[in-house]
């Protein structure tokens, strides 16, 4: 269950970090690594564009949802807990981040959609890839906050 956890997670910030990521096809490191390893200049362009769709509503809409959070924080540190206003921050949340997550995924559909089935199955590769390393990464600093909690025991 855990793996199926991280393996969510990896892929959920893969997605969201994306765009930030990305690189002009062909330069960098990410471009025979990352999400668009293997693909054609055609498709990483294709992919690059759709990612990058409304980046600055992405970051309004994150500007809101920290603002939410930030409110939910404010009303469960207050003297007494309005249980309310708290469901009400949480609703408010909740609707900005599902409403960005289908703008995301209908751009991701419609870059995918013009993708050839090779640049399909490398991209895929690509991501598969991505996730393994992110987990990787996650694991290895989970270790060493494990080995920092033996050493101050």
């Amino acid at each position: 269950m855990m793996k199926k956890m991280i393996a969510g997670a990896a892929l959920a910030l893969m997605m969201a970090g994306a765009p930030a990521l990305a690189q002009p096809a062909g330069e960098g490191p990410r471009a025979m690594r990352g999400l668009y390893a293997g693909m054609s200049e055609e498709g990483r362009a294709v992919m690059r564009t759709a990612m990058r769709a409304d980046f600055d509503e992405r970051r309004d809409e994150r500007a809101k949802i920290k603002a939410a959070r930030d409110k939910m924080l404010a009303i469960v540190e207050a003297e007494t807990l309005d249980v309310r206003a708290l469901k009400a921050a949480m609703d408010e949340e909740r609707s900005i981040a599902a409403a960005s997550h289908v703008r995301r995924q209908e751009a991701m559909l419609a870059g995918l959609e013009q993708l050839s089935v090779a640049d399909r199955k490398a991209f895929v590769e690509g991501a598969r890839a991505s996730r393994e390393r992110i987990a990787e990464r996650l694991e290895q600093r989970r270790g060493g906050m494990r080995e920092q909690r033996r050493g101050a025991e």
